[in-house]
């Protein structure tokens, strides 16, 4: 039997959520995570003195190559929806941008178009269905280091690889940073 962790995306998903982790904690946050080995409903839970607890899920990679915006699976949606009270989080670890950025769910749910793209943009296909969320609505929380970004980059799962040389052809305005942190 394969090992959960010996799966590419997983290992891909563990640096994002160590890269989280790291940043939480040195905010004060204390740090609460499943312990069964394989797929579960949340990859954190936190909280902080005087804070209510708060459901943190981390997605390891980067927005789509020609829109400024990234999304997550459409089940996983529909069960932070189910389960999250509101409360959810979700940090994207973006190997092409580099950076960390992210929001509170119902954030990211707001309405907004962008150009002829009405968000939040579901897409169905053979590959999964997804949701997408602008960019326009993420906060930025800081840049991944070289040594982070490499680690990443070593463990991608696209078939279409990503073009890294036109990751700047369209300028994205990151929402005020007014971060929970």
């Amino acid at each position: 039997m394969k090992n959960w962790h010996d799966n590419k995306e997983v290992k891909k998903g563990d640096i994002g959520e160590a890269i989280i982790i790291n940043y939480l904690e040195k905010n004060g946050y204390i740090i609460n995570k499943p312990i069964t080995d394989g797929p579960h409903r949340f990859d954190i839970m936190t909280y902080k003195e005087n804070q209510s607890l708060r459901i943190v899920e981390v997605k390891t990679y980067a927005r789509r190559n020609f829109y400024a915006d990234t999304g997550i699976n459409l089940s996983h949606y529909h069960i932070y929806k189910k389960y999250s009270n509101n409360n959810i989080y979700i940090f994207f670890v973006d190997e092409l941008e580099g950076l960390v950025y992210g929001n509170k769910l119902s954030i990211l749910e707001i309405p907004t178009t962008i150009g002829n793209k009405k968000y939040p943009l579901k897409i169905f296909t053979a590959f999964g269905n997804k949701i997408f969320f602008p960019l326009c609505l993420m906060e930025k929380y800081f840049e991944l280091s070289d040594f982070q970004i490499k680690d990443i980059k070593k463990d991608q799962t696209r078939n279409n690889k990503y073009n890294y040389n036109n990751a700047n052809d369209f300028k994205i305005e990151w929402l005020k940073n007014e971060s929970w942190i």
